[in-house]
């Protein structure tokens, strides 16, 4: 009997697949529903086998993991969930064609070319913003979410152009070498550019004074995705984001970083915070690789996590959620159960739980104090009102010098803490 492959798992599964792109197959995800391709798993890959990751709702693992999670089964074993997969694919035999044949159905990516240097793509999208302009519906929602004009223009937020193929041509008629910057690619006619209609949103490492790539705000959210990335992964000499994240150097002495989830996000409170604190807005909840860099430049700092607040429960989604987990106790996977549309408002609190659990444990490892900024904290009268993001509070609350006062005196306790656990 030949040996099975996640290929073969996906097909068991009915996985609904989108592109190939090297040893990468991208699909539609069976546990949160993206449909953008958040969703990848690979045969080989180096030393990586069967495995798969989702993006979006941070579900990973093996072959065996994915179909154990999938069937709704109970296994006490992996010869069990082995034995099952072989039952699936034809009665108990195998096809040694089965994964040749899910390859063969994939549309092979273009080649890509390689990423330029965060240096050079920085050059670029300067030039790139200079050619750009903002309209003024975009403006108006810029302004209604706190920033200035001042902040607008300093910090570089433009519309996406009605055409632009324009652009991209006119930058490489100006010397600028665009294949491997993402968001750029060769099209059917020549030089091209990423098209989703919005805003970008500008992402920076202030350190290096670099403008490393931009979020777009879409004008018109696919899938309820209002954030994509400027990339043109999968064109040819096109190239991917890498998700990276904005970088925010504080100018006080505060040895505090405040970690937010969203580049746009991450910009408001800055400057609602008069560029005192150190921000951080990573691409998503499940994207903790890329605190790394900055971690380690600062590795006496005290981190304080201000994720949204949707990931703690509300009484009524508490309620569903023990709903849910006695339904498990029947047999079937929780993750199974929760992909019902009526377990949405849980599946967030949940998976953004367990991301706020990841970091902490990312950030306690590596020696940092850590503190969660929370939601109706009455006793430090922090975070009240039924307020998603930080940038929301801090906007209503209007009293930038006492939040850094407070961020001022808990990162003194921390660093008196740690000198005495030390």
């Amino acid at each position: 009997m030949s040996e099975f492959t996640i290929a073969d798992v996906a097909r068991i599964h009915g996985i609904k697949t989108i592109r190939k792109q090297g040893a990468d197959i991208y699909a539609e995800c069976p546990f949160c529903g993206d449909t953008r391709g958040k969703f990848s798993f690979l045969i080989q890959k180096g030393d990586k086998r069967n495995m798969y990751h989702c993006f979006r709702c941070g579900e990973s693992g093996n072959a065996l993991d994915l179909h154990e999670k999938l069937s709704g089964k109970f296994f006490t074993s992996p010869k069990e969930i082995a034995a099952d997969i072989y039952e699936c694919l034809s009665g108990g035999g195998f096809s040694d064609t089965i994964h040749e044949q899910f390859l063969n159905d994939m549309k092979e990516a273009p080649e890509e070319a390689p990423k330029a240097t965060d240096e050079y793509c920085s050059v670029v999208y300067r030039a790139l913003l200079n050619d750009l302009t903002l309209k003024e519906e975009h403006k108006k929602d810029l302004l209604r979410r706190g920033l200035s004009e001042e902040d607008i223009e300093r910090y570089g937020f433009k519309s996406v152009p009605e055409k632009p193929w324009t652009v991209a041509k006119k930058l490489t008629n100006q010397g600028y070498k665009i294949y491997g910057v993402p968001g750029f690619y060769e099209g059917k006619y020549g030089p091209a550019m990423s098209s989703t209609k919005g805003y970008l949103c500008p992402a920076y490492d202030t350190e290096y004074d670099q403008l490393v790539g931009f979020q777009v705000r879409a004008d018109n959210p696919r899938d309820g995705a209002k954030y994509v990335w400027f990339s043109s992964s999968g064109r040819k000499n096109g190239t991917g984001s890498g998700a990276r994240a904005t970088f925010l150097r504080g100018e006080s002495s505060c040895k505090c970083m405040l970690i937010i989830e969203g580049v746009l996000k991450a910009t408001i409170v800055y400057t609602l915070l008069k560029k005192q604190v150190t921000v951080i807005g990573i691409p998503g909840v499940n994207n903790l690789k890329c605190l790394d860099t900055f971690l380690s430049r600062y590795p006496d700092h005290v981190i304080f996590e201000a994720f949204d607040m949707d990931k703690l429960p509300t009484p009524e989604n508490a309620e569903v959620f023990r709903e849910a987990k006695e339904k498990a106790k029947g047999g079937a996977a929780l993750e199974k159960i929760l992909r019902d549309s009526k377990y949405a408002d849980v599946r967030t609190t949940v998976r953004v739980s367990a991301a706020q659990k990841s970091l902490h444990e990312k950030l306690r490892s590596r020696g940092f104090m850590v503190h969660t900024l929370r939601w109706n904290d009455t006793r430090e009268h922090l975070w009240k009102g039924q307020f998603k993001g930080l940038d929301d509070f801090l906007q209503d609350y209007g009293k930038p010098e006492q939040f850094i006062g407070y961020l001022a005196q808990k990162t003194a306790y921390y660093e008196n803490l740690k000198k005495f656990v030390g």
